[in-house]
């Protein structure tokens, strides 16, 4: 009898060992999972909030590097106006050849990008009349904006000392394109130098911050890093 109480004592004492194992397994799993859960959720939370603020950033950013093309555009205008004062200093060089230099200017930076970094250049004489340019049409600047709405703004440019004139981004009035000028006064007399810079150049850079292309290099950089 004691032999057989003995036998089912160890029975039931492994039987309740075994049990009590498989609990804690089983608490030890569903605490491990819940764990898990949590810091996949946590994660998740966490890359939505990264991912948000990345798009927000990127779609904030083709102002500010508008921007820094204004600044850019700014040098350019500042250096044209001093090599228009040096050309025409002993007069050596004809407004044509001028013109003819600029132009090349142009088609030189076409072949670095494949589109124009620069689109046009506009040099005027004291009353505003453009005798140096690289389009094939004349053109005089106006103070009256009926005459020339857009182009009026940088009539005070005329002044000796008046500070360069950068505008935003926005659709002429002679043809509706998007184009960005950026103007500066003469150094060797009364004079407005401008530049501009077209929709090739523009929608280069806006391209690269569409929504879709940022969630695009997002989620590639989200793969890279599994």
């Amino acid at each position: 009898m004691a032999r057989r109480f003995q036998t089912r004592l160890t029975i039931a004492t492994s039987v309740l060992i075994a049990a009590t194992i498989g609990f804690m397994s089983l608490a030890l799993i569903h605490l491990a999972a819940t764990t898990i859960t949590k810091q996949h959720r946590i994660r998740g939370k966490l890359l939505t909030a990264l991912a948000k603020r990345n798009i927000e950033y990127g779609t904030g950013l083709p102002e500010e590097v508008m921007e820094r093309v204004g600044d850019q555009m700014v040098v350019t205008a500042l250096l044209t106006a001093e090599l228009v004062a040096i050309a025409e200093q002993d007069g050596s060089l004809s407004p044509e050849r001028i013109s003819e230099a600029l132009s090349r200017v142009i088609e030189r930076s076409r072949q670095h990008r494949g589109y124009p970094l620069v689109d046009e250049f506009w040099v005027t004489d004291e009353n505003g009349y453009a005798y140096i340019h690289t389009e094939d049409f004349d053109f005089t600047f106006s103070p009256d904006p009926e005459k020339t709405p857009q182009a009026n703004e940088f009539w005070p440019l005329l002044e000796e000392g008046a500070a360069p004139l950068v505008q935003k981004l926005q659709k002429r009035a002679v043809d509706e394109k998007r184009f960005k000028y950026v103007g500066v006064s003469g150094v060797d007399k009364p004079r407005i130098v401008q530049i501009g810079v077209g929709e090739d150049l523009v929608n280069s850079i806006q391209s690269g911050f569409l929504v879709e292309n940022i969630v695009e290099r997002f989620v590639e950089e989200m793969e890279i890093e599994r």
